[in-house]
């Protein structure tokens, strides 16, 4: 009997261990000064100095796994900028570059419960709202087509383009960046004998000539995605 008490013991022990222990939420440190972060203390922290510059280190061997650290600038800190760093190159976060966090003629208002967020460009840390992401929707297109048309990519990510040809597409992108998704759908009106004539930045697979319906009522179908404005990865489908 002692020694079935002694395993329950020991895998409940074990399994406590293993638990992480995630600092509360709504922890706060207040920092005036260069500090390394203790990310096993506080989730959050808050920077306030009116005149100097701040150098925030994170410590990145204290995070924990999904653990978010978010660090708030007071609306007192109208001169200085506050650049971020990491103390452990081996895991590092932000490439320990000099990242200005805000810069020194914008203030979030957080008195007023604003949230500003930021990402990491590579070089330094941004607005998010400067970001290139496109928004959520979907643009479709459905109508006859001919000639020449031009296809403003930064409608949004994903755009379908249903064309019923009357005549020979031209068709030009612009405004493309990467993640950018096209689904065309080539339906021959008339007699038939139509095509769409796509950009030079579209390639498909083995780089062959597009096998398509031609009959009227024939439908082909291409699906593309822009790695870049000038790499565009094409599929398509004859029915």
């Amino acid at each position: 009997m002692r020694y079935l008490l002694f395993l329950l013991w020991l895998s409940g022990a074990a399994a406590w261990a293993q638990t992480p222990i995630v600092p509360p939420q709504q922890s706060v440190a207040s920092v005036t000064s260069n500090a390394t972060l203790d990310a096993s203390q506080y989730n959050v922290y808050r920077v306030g100095n009116a005149a100097n510059d701040v150098i925030l280190t994170i410590d990145v061997a204290k995070m924990m796994i999904n653990q978010t650290l978010l660090i708030k600038r007071d609306v007192a800190l109208s001169s200085g900028t506050i650049t971020l760093v990491t103390s452990n190159s081996a895991t590092n976060l932000i490439q320990n570059a000099d990242g200005t966090l805000v810069s020194s003629t914008t203030v979030p208002s957080w008195a007023n419960g604003g949230m500003v967020q930021y990402f990491w460009t590579g070089t330094n840390l941004e607005l998010v709202s400067s970001s290139p992401r496109k928004n959520a929707t979907v643009t479709i297109v459905n109508a006859a087509a001919s000639g020449a048309i031009t296809v403003d990519c930064s409608q949004s990510s994903k755009i379908i383009l249903l064309y019923t040809l009357t005549g020979n597409v031209t068709l030009t992108f612009t405004n493309v960046t990467p993640g950018v998704e096209l689904y065309i759908r080539e339906k021959q009106g008339g007699a038939g004998g139509f095509a769409i004539t796509l950009p030079s930045s579209v390639t498909f697979p083995g780089g062959a000539a597009i096998d398509r319906g031609t009959a009227a009522g024939s439908v082909t179908t291409f699906s593309l995605f822009a790695a870049n404005a000038t790499e565009i990865d094409g599929y398509y489908t004859k029915f």
